[in-house]
């Protein structure tokens, strides 16, 4: 998920990791930039993997705790979520590209999230909360906003014709991602969240 204004230069370029030579210089940041910095140095904890900062994080739903901090500025710097966009990927696809990559089960910042190279063991991940849009500790244990976050990573870049679909609040802003994926040839297909299962009511 990214600010909308990141797209035209991502259409071009794929999304890359922060120290990346084509990360975009002007890519604007959505989200607790302090919890971003402190990811860079967090260690994939398998050898061989690197650290946090070196991949492009994905969530494997909408819906999440992090959409909800944005949405209501909880702690981070409010954003209203028309200017906010889906990048959407196969996990199918990723996995056999060629690329390297890991997944967690729960926020891969927090090290007893398990982490995940065998796309056979996506089962083992917790899809009863995934994507449900329910956080409630109270209902669910103190655990839940952990497997929430649970992340597919992406080592370096991913590139464009990875991209599966973009998926937007509303046809205004539809109109312009259509326009921008046409301009440059992306096959990826541009989906308004008509029935609320990416974004919060």
């Amino acid at each position: 998920m990214v600010h909308h204004v990141n797209i035209p230069y991502i259409l071009r370029h794929g999304l890359c990791h922060r120290d990346h030579p084509q990360f975009d210089p002007n890519y604007v940041t959505i989200g607790n930039t302090d919890i971003i910095g402190k990811r860079v140095e967090e260690p994939v904890g398998l050898e061989g993997y690197g650290h946090l900062g070196e991949y492009v994080p994905f969530y494997f739903s909408g819906q999440t705790p992090f959409l909800y901090n944005i949405k209501t500025g909880y702690g981070v710097p409010q954003v209203p979520q028309r200017d906010l966009v889906y990048i959407v990927c196969s996990f199918d696809r990723l996995v056999q590209s060629g690329l390297q990559y890991v997944y967690t089960d729960g926020n891969a910042k927090i090290r007893i999230s398990k982490r995940f190279i065998d796309p056979k063991d996506v089962d083992k991940l917790h899809w009863d909360a995934i994507g449900s849009g329910d956080f409630r500790e109270a209902v669910h244990g103190p655990d839940r906003k952990r497997v929430l976050h649970a992340e597919f990573l992406v080592r370096h870049h991913v590139p464009v014709p990875e991209f599966v679909a973009l998926i937007v609040l509303d046809q205004e802003r539809a109109a312009e991602m259509r326009s921008l994926v046409k301009e440059v040839g992306c096959e990826a297909k541009v989906v308004v969240d008509d029935t609320r299962r990416w974004f919060f009511p």
